[in-house]
């Protein structure tokens, strides 16, 4: 398992955690995150609102190899059974 911590600073802590049971040291303004060994997760700039998200640039979190389906819409239409509208994002 993947241990990440978003820091005060802005900067990314990654640390990969062996099997079994771990008690970690996460601040109050530090955020965790846990990932799961072969999975990652898409990671965005800041915006305003949902339509403003570049999703040509995210940063994927995780572990090489790994692999992630995104969905975009227009917002209003229920697209989701259009293969179109799905990207597979690799890290």
């Amino acid at each position: 398992m993947k241990f990440i911590k978003f820091l005060p600073d802005g900067t990314i802590s990654e640390e990969i955690l062996a099997k079994g049971v771990h008690y970690v040291d996460v601040a109050l303004n530090e955020v965790p995150l846990f990932i799961r060994s072969g999975k990652c997760i898409p990671i965005a700039e800041v915006a305003e609102c949902v339509k403003d998200i570049d999703t040509e640039h995210l940063k994927m979190l995780g572990y090489e190899g790994s692999s992630y389906t995104l969905y975009e819409d227009d917002g209003i239409h229920k697209d989701y059974d259009k293969e179109e509208n799905y990207r597979i994002l690799t890290k």
